[in-house]
């Protein structure tokens, strides 16, 4: 399967999407995948899941609570509000 491309630092199954905080792959690993499929997000590898994971890995979530960052991801990101 092709990644995209990435620093070559990448760990812990984060397909090319940077790697993720200890804190941001918990809550990957927490969160149920947009797409309407019943995997979490870590072990998705749909289109949905790879925009979460690459925000996970790339914006501010210092400050908010894990609960708050789900919920808006998943209004961002969710399949069935498209």
């Amino acid at each position: 399967m092709p990644s995209l491309p990435g620093t070559g630092t990448e760990t812990n199954g984060s397909s090319g999407e940077g790697k993720l905080s200890r804190r941001a792959e918990g809550i990957a690993t927490r969160m149920d995948c947009t797409c309407g499929c019943d995997k979490k997000v870590q072990i998705c590898t749909c289109n949905a899941s790879t925009k979460i994971k690459h925000a996970l890995a790339t914006e501010n979530i210092d400050g908010k609570p894990d609960a708050e960052v789900m919920k808006s991801l998943n209004k961002r990101f969710c399949m069935e509000a498209m």
